[in-house]
């Protein structure tokens, strides 16, 4: 091995200098001109010195005893001027000495460990930015403080509003929907009969009261349950024994209120909406049964909840507090799908199901992806992950690959 590259310098050093002189000069000029190298093509069209030993170097090492793939790999990468990955190549670069001193078959085996490592990394890169996961109700980062993942906002939804004109309409749009919400929860504590419906109609105005307490925040606005909280709150507006429950008289007024709060998000958040459209494609198939589902969804609640910090970073408690509200509200669908005598509105129960879990289902897949703890290894089942995304043919199936994805990194088999 050795040999072979000795005796491919000696030949390239016969070659005249000059396409080499000319590919610096052509490096030179691109740092002056505030452009990368290193994603430009090694020797910018000249006649490479090494082009005619290259070949054989390569097919010498493709079949050497030892694995060479990633030299090969990263010196045609710089030939064809394809990006790398630094974070990789940094820590390769800094292997120990003791390591490097150890031979070829020992810093090989290292190098590509770490290469597999970073390989797979990008694959959960790719899940997490598949157009199914990108609909899932927020994005979760590491709080380092509280040592938590939390739910925060996807950057898509909230980038408009850096803008300082467009955040203070915003501001303002938020503050008139939070005035009308408090009106009308004020009009409804104030009947001396207790209404049908008002109770669940309160608890909804609660929480989009709470996320629009999170607006003078950007970052913690989470754009996805704003408006899931306003489907909601729509769903309770055409209800006829909600309705009948809240009076005439009120019952226009939640309509009143569901129509600011729908210009809201469609004024605000028209981009966001766009992100959850995936979602409208979810249906339940004939044999699968809503309970079936809810109960897949139940456990992988409960594995949240029992998070210990050893393979997942625990999610802060307000934030689970979510989830399990959310799947509070898929319960009570659930038990209107099965109650329900009138087709029409069976129909959409299970539209508006289908739609839900699937996003609560793409939420905890993105929580599992984003909580696996750093520096363990994660490889076999993020290998599984790589090969079986994109699987799942109906919901139930969905969810169910979600359940699995959760026992891989736990180590459960």
């Amino acid at each position: 091995m050795v040999i072979s590259c000795v005796n491919g310098v000696h030949a390239a050093s016969q070659f005249s200098g000059a396409s080499i002189w000319n590919s610096l000069a052509s490096d030179i000029k691109l740092i002056e001109s505030k452009t990368d190298p290193m994603i430009t093509p090694l020797w910018h069209g000249e006649s490479s010195v090494f082009a005619h030993i290259w070949p054989s170097i390569k097919k010498s090492w493709q079949f050497a005893e030892n694995d060479w793939s990633f030299w090969i790999e990263w010196y045609q990468a710089i030939l064809d001027g394809r990006p790398q990955n630094i974070d990789m190549l940094t820590e390769i670069a800094l292997i120990p000495s003791k390591d490097w001193e150890m031979g070829e078959d020992h810093v090989n085996g290292m190098i590509a460990g770490i290469v597999k490592r970073y390989r797979s990394e990008a694959e959960v890169a790719k899940v997490l930015d598949s157009d199914l996961l990108k609909a899932a109700f927020a994005d979760f980062t590491f709080d380092s403080i509280r040592n938590l993942m939390v739910m925060v906002a996807f950057e898509e939804d909230i980038r408009h509003l850096r803008d300082p004109a467009r955040l203070a309409k915003f501001l303002d749009d938020a503050d008139e929907l939070v005035t009308s919400i408090e009106d009308f929860r004020t009009a409804i504590s104030s009947a001396q009969v207790p209404r049908q419906g008002a109770g669940e109609v309160s608890a909804c105005l609660n929480s989009i009261l709470m996320e629009l307490g999170r607006s003078r925040q950007m970052q913690h606005l989470r754009v996805g349950l704003l408006i899931d909280y306003g489907a909601t709150l729509q769903d309770y507006s055409l209800d006829d024994g909600c309705r009948m429950g809240l009076g005439d008289p009120m019952a226009k007024r939640l309509d009143r209120l569901v129509g600011t709060m729908l210009g809201l998000t469609r004024a605000h958040f028209a981009a966001s909406l766009v992100r959850i459209k995936p979602l409208e494609t979810l249906a339940l198939a004939p044999n699968e049964k809503p309970q079936d589902i809810l109960d897949l969804l139940d456990r992988a609640i409960a594995r949240i909840g029992k998070a210990n910090g050893e393979n997942f970073v625990p999610l802060a408690e307000e934030d689970l507090a979510i989830l399990k509200s959310l799947r509070d509200e898929l319960a009570r669908i659930v038990r209107g799908i099965a109650t329900t005598s009138d087709p029409s509105v069976k129909i959409e129960l299970e539209r508006e199901f289908a739609k839900k879990s699937g996003q609560m289902s793409v939420t905890v897949a993105r929580y599992t992806l984003r909580a696996k703890q750093v520096g363990k290894d994660f490889r076999e089942a993020l290998e599984w992950l790589a090969k079986t995304f994109g699987s799942a043919k109906n919901l139930f199936g969905l969810i169910e690959w979600i359940g699995k994805l959760i026992d891989k990194i736990d180590g459960i088999t």
